[in-house]
């Protein structure tokens, strides 16, 4: 009885969902610093080059996502590709304040394997060398001494997108890529182009010349007309 009355509110929850989205409809929202931020109105275009550039604005605040493709897929940011990116920008007051998720210094916030080398063991805490910054420090998994899997344990400071790092231990050979720092990150992903419409969502965090940060969370663009 108590499994098939949580199936019930399940349900029962993803539909009200369903219908909150449908009843928005276009509608490009998510939660800016933990509170709701809905665009009143949002397009999007797609370049000659296949870029696709979204766009959600209220009377004195703008969201533009932009990725360098439109097939559906995740496109992070933050990173040396600078195709793919977010903005916000709020005029309130007369005075334009402008958030992007450009290449920036600061604790690592995403990693990727670029070098297993050899040698290797185990370990939930490694230290590392290189890179532009400090402190950063690694979880990783291995085959054979060869590291398979590397996770953040500490994330230092200082580091910028498209660092080298290496893994110390082994042969020294291990290394990972910096593809994001904290305070300008995040993804796009795009789920569908049909009818004319784009849908997919979003989450970013991004700064301004003051490195301030605004924090977007649960993004969603549901079928935005493409113009």
């Amino acid at each position: 009885m108590k499994k098939i009355l949580s199936l019930v509110v399940l349900v029962a929850a993803f539909t009200s969902c369903e219908q909150n989205v449908q009843f928005n409809n276009p509608s490009l929202q998510g939660e800016k610093n933990y509170g709701l931020w809905r665009a009143a109105d949002a397009h999007a275009t797609i370049g000659a080059d296949g870029s696709v550039t979204i766009e959600g604005i209220t009377v004195d605040e703008q969201v533009i996502l932009r990725t360098s493709s439109f097939q559906n897929g995740t496109y992070p940011l933050g990173t040396t590709n600078q195709s793919n990116r977010a903005s916000f920008i709020s005029t309130m007051n007369g005075m334009e304040d402008i958030y992007t998720t450009g290449v920036f210094s600061g604790p690592a916030s995403k990693i990727a394997l670029e070098n297993g080398g050899t040698g290797y063991t185990n370990s939930t805490s490694v230290f590392t060398s290189g890179g532009s910054g400090t402190g950063l420090q690694v979880a990783i998994q291995t085959t054979a001494g060869v590291v398979t899997t590397v996770a953040i344990h500490l994330r230092g400071t200082g580091y910028v997108p498209g660092d080298i790092v290496t893994i110390v231990g082994g042969d020294n050979q291990a290394k990972f890529r910096v593809v994001n720092v904290q305070g300008s990150d995040g993804e796009i992903k795009i789920e569908s182009i049909q009818d004319g419409t784009i849908t997919g969502s979003f989450k970013f965090n991004a700064k301004n010349d003051n490195d301030s940060i605004v924090n977007y969370q649960k993004g969603v663009f549901y079928r935005i007309p493409i113009y």
